[in-house]
């Protein structure tokens, strides 16, 4: 359940809306990104990335409203989803299942074809039916209300949290616009 919010993410400062006991994190390693890319651009966001996870990190250490709040917004989102019909678990139950037909050698390039078609069927009725639940209203004011108290609490442990969200959107908006 904890899992359905990083799935529905809609923006930036909404990665970081989960609550620190989260079975995965939705937060990238910054620091590996920035050392591995010498891009200046791509350094950067990676450098506020880090940042950003270790502000996030704090503010659900010190503010057990927030993971509540974060629980409870899961649950709600949950129970969107399956009103919906939105599972984001299967794509990836298809994929595995894609993927150990896929390992068996002995099967035919038709038959290969098959198992691919049908895994693009299934990633496009998902893609379909994920747009519905990110375009509902009631999703949508879910998500904001959370990244308002998250973003809130991001600038109690650092006040340069709206600043560095801003930066990142700014490099973002820039690759966008030089890709």
């Amino acid at each position: 359940m904890k899992k359905l919010l990083l799935s529905v993410t809609l923006s930036l400062a909404t990665l970081y809306a989960m609550p620190a006991s989260a079975e995965v994190s939705p937060k990238v390693d910054g620091q590996a990104a920035a050392q591995s890319n010498p891009n200046p651009t791509h350094q950067r966001i990676g450098e506020i990335q880090s940042e950003l996870n270790k502000i996030w990190d704090q503010a659900f250490k010190q503010d057990p409203d927030l993971v509540k709040a974060a629980d409870k917004t899961n649950e709600q989102l949950k129970e969107k989803a399956d009103e919906i019909g939105y599972d984001p678990n299967v794509m990836k139950s298809a994929l595995a299942k894609a993927q150990t037909k896929l390992s068996d050698s002995s099967m035919s390039d038709d038959d290969r074809k098959e198992v691919m078609a049908g895994l693009k069927e299934v990633q496009d009725d998902q893609a379909e039916v994920r747009a519905k639940f990110l375009a509902d209203p009631e999703v949508r004011k879910l998500n904001e209300d959370l990244q308002e108290k998250v973003i809130s609490a991001m600038k109690e442990v650092n006040p340069k949290t709206e600043q560095l969200i801003s930066e990142m959107d700014m490099l973002l908006a820039s690759m966008k616009k030089s890709s």
